[in-house]
């Protein structure tokens, strides 16, 4: 996405509930996985990165089902698991020192290959892609803090997940004065949620033990935005963030 693109696209991620980047992390890799399988499925490149990361981490692997995946799915996975056979049925045990150490040394040396055999030898390539979608975003947010419009969007939002926040400290060419300011609108936010889940535990006078959020009452959903905040994007067993 270009400078100016990104610019909108955070305005408006902002406009929504939960951490901007997230949201925008969460589209792009979308994106990048229907790109993955409909574009890139025969760039034997691609394909030699995916196999050499031995697939995609279990976070990733959980949003490539789909009835329309079913070929690249397949495809992508016997690429993993053929390499994987084929360089453990090549293992061959070394057989040296006297009768009584042959088969420890031969059993402690095929494991360790065979670690060695299954061990990614890369990350796995959407953590890669979206680490850079990342970098992308938090710098343009930090530098553009100076603007009005970024400066009242971010602070009308819920503010960075704290793994994001930490990251957005870390990125470079970004000034100090920048940085600063980022600091002290995330800290609101995250003093506000904070006193939010006070409120609701109140409310709770010392039971927990409900059905569902009253979502009419401002702090209903307090500890879920909570955990959001704390923790980034919640992946579900079925794909869903």
């Amino acid at each position: 996405m270009t400078q100016h693109g990104t610019f909108h696209d955070l305005i408006t991620a902002m406009a929504e509930p939960g951490c901007p980047v997230c949201r925008l992390v969460d589209a792009a890799t979308r994106a990048r996985i229907d790109m993955l399988f409909y574009e890139q499925l025969t760039l034997v490149e691609i394909r030699a990165e995916i196999r050499a990361a031995r697939g995609f981490c279990s976070a990733h692997a959980s949003l490539l089902p789909g009835p329309t995946r079913m070929a690249g799915n397949a495809i992508l996975h016997h690429d993993v698991l053929n390499d994987v056979t084929r360089q453990l049925g090549e293992l061959a045990p070394r057989r040296t020192g006297s009768f009584a150490s042959i088969l420890a040394l031969a059993a402690r040396g095929a494991i360790r290959a065979a670690r060695d055999v299954i061990a990614p030898k890369r990350a796995c390539v959407l953590c890669d892609y979206e680490r850079e979608q990342e970098v992308l975003l938090l710098r343009a947010l930090a530098r553009d803090l100076g603007d009005r419009r970024m400066y009242e969007a971010f602070k009308a939002s819920q503010g960075l997940c704290l793994p994001h926040f930490h990251a957005a400290l870390g990125v470079s060419d970004v000034s100090v004065e920048r940085l600063t300011l980022l600091i002290d609108l995330q800290r609101a936010h995250l003093e506000r949620t904070r006193d939010e889940l006070s409120a609701w535990m109140a409310k709770q006078n010392g039971s927990y033990d409900f059905e569902a959020p009253d979502l009419a009452d401002p702090q209903g959903d307090a500890p879920s935005r909570a955990a959001r905040l704390v923790s980034g994007r919640v992946i579900h067993t079925d794909g869903r963030r």
